[in-house]
């Protein structure tokens, strides 16, 4: 039907988005002794859905879920690793966005 969509670049991190989901899922009936190896793909998924899509929002939400669900409250928290990681986002994402207007005017628009 469409080739593009099956490729590796479009079946890998579809069915690889479906399966951390599940994983994520699956922390629920794992030991506590398990849970960072849940946490920490679950935020690298989410901070790349903020850096790459720009849903700062919705990250900082999961992170908040994720973090809520998968952390021991008898540990110590520290919050500062992850502070590094999300006030760079933005920086790495404006990076990454290349402006689609160039000398005021829209690419191919002449006026």
């Amino acid at each position: 039907m469409f080739p593009l969509l099956e490729t590796p670049f479009v079946v890998v991190p579809t069915w690889g988005t479906i399966v951390l989901e599940f994983l994520l899922f699956a922390a629920l009936l794992a030991p506590k002794k398990y849970w960072k190896w849940f946490l920490i793909p679950g935020l690298a998924f989410h901070l790349t859905i903020a850096v790459v899509i720009g849903l700062y929002s919705f990250a900082t939400v999961m992170f908040a879920a994720l973090i809520l669900f998968l952390r021991p409250f008898e540990r110590e928290f520290q919050i500062q690793p992850l502070l590094k990681l999300f006030k760079a986002a933005p920086r790495i994402a404006h990076r990454l966005r290349k402006p689609a207007m160039k000398g005021g005017e829209i690419k191919g628009e002449s006026g």
